[in-house]
């Protein structure tokens, strides 16, 4: 289910069901739209990139690498 979103004709018109197998070692991260609409003192998003490259850098050290991280550079 996604979060933030009740069930009804809006979730049932804009979600859908899908499967996504996972391997060992696979990282699997849930966030907001507030990690990559986080704005700097420029008025720039963070963005879905930078965000990625953030995951990408601390995930070989797990989970809470990630979320450090992610607050770190947000």
């Amino acid at each position: 289910m996604v979060g933030g979103i009740d069930s009804g004709g809006v979730f049932d018109r804009v979600v859908n069901d899908f499967v996504i197998p996972l391997e060992r070692d696979d990282c699997l991260v849930c966030y907001t739209d507030g990690v990559t609409e986080a704005l700097d003192a420029e008025s720039d998003e963070f963005g879905p990139e930078r965000m990625n490259q953030s995951v990408r850098a601390s995930a070989m050290d797990g989970a809470s690498a990630i979320v450090k991280r992610l607050i770190d550079d947000v």
